[in-house]
């Protein structure tokens, strides 16, 4: 059984900050940027929407004499944090939130459980609470084979030579370190493409003679999913009719044994899942996952 591995190439990903506990890669900007490094941006949304109750963890903050703030986007890690990114928020009083910090200057922040009505760009915060974070999935880099061929006595693993891309299908490549068999211990290369495997491992062995496994993933090639990262990104800077559309992250790569994309988006709902259908394409769909900051509840 194979170790779990470290990741030596992935898909190209981008991704933004959703709160103090969350990171990514960032992208763009999706703000306007305020004048006043201590502001920050509020972003608003389309009028005559109906209201929903929603819920999600939030990076909060309110400093002394301020109204609270509720973060989307980038938090900037400083003391106190800079929200890059707001939304209008009603009911947030953060002194009734023992567990949260407070820093030297007065500022009360971190992270809280919040649920409220959201209309018209708005929410109306019914609870806060201490949040409630789950434990992530761990990221799971299998062994793509049980029976890998190659040199025992090859050494290190290059990824700078990226020719392995050019292999005809090439979904993902990646190095797992087995614990038993004839290569315990040695770096096995795992090679996944849907195209002709015999071509893939001609190709490959022009820059490896080591311990190789061939074989394919669920979902689609890289150049596909590249394709439709790069859809996505593309709305990011597109959208400013609130945070109901606001993509916050996408990532493409090997994820829960298959190829596909991540999207990380401020509130799911059945018009966003459209929208982010309609983007990546049907091609991509299956292998996509969707999840927000925040979600509407009954």
């Amino acid at each position: 059984m194979a170790a779990i591995a470290v990741v030596v190439v992935l898909l190209a990903s981008v991704g933004i900050l959703i709160a103090a506990h969350r990171a990514g890669v960032p992208v763009a900007d999706p703000f306007p940027s305020p004048e006043d490094p201590d502001a920050t941006a509020p972003v608003g949304a389309a009028p005559g929407k109906s209201a929903m109750r929603i819920t999600g963890n939030a990076f909060v903050q309110q400093h002394p004499g301020q109204p609270a703030k509720l973060c989307v986007g980038a938090v900037g890690m400083s003391l106190p944090a800079t929200c890059l990114g707001t939304v209008p928020v009603d009911g947030l009083d953060l002194t009734a939130a023992p567990w949260l910090p407070v820093t030297e200057t007065g500022v009360i922040e971190g992270s809280a459980s919040v649920t409220g009505i959201w209309r018209d760009g708005t929410l109306l915060v019914e609870t806060l609470a201490e949040p409630v974070l789950e434990e992530p999935e761990p990221i799971d880099f299998p062994q793509l084979c049980s029976d890998p061929k190659g040199d025992q006595a090859a050494g290190p693993f290059s990824a700078t030579d990226s020719s392995f891309e050019q292999v005809d299908g090439y979904q993902q490549l990646w190095i797992t370190y087995p614990t038993s068999g004839p290569y315990a211990g040695q770096t096995l290369v795992n090679l996944a493409t849907l195209g002709d495997q015999a071509a893939a491992e001609a190709r490959i062995r022009r820059i490896w003679t080591g311990p190789l496994c061939l074989g394919s993933l669920p979902g689609p090639t890289s150049a596909v999913l590249r394709a439709a990262q790069q859809r996505v990104t593309e709305q990011l800077g597109a959208d400013r009719t609130g945070p109901e559309l606001l993509v916050l992250s996408v990532s493409a790569g090997l994820a829960n044994g298959r190829n596909g994309l991540d999207i990380g988006v401020f509130l799911v709902t059945d018009e966003m899942t459209a929208r982010m259908r309609e983007t990546v394409g049907d091609d991509v769909w299956p292998w996509t996952s969707l999840t927000g900051q925040f979600r509407v509840v009954a």
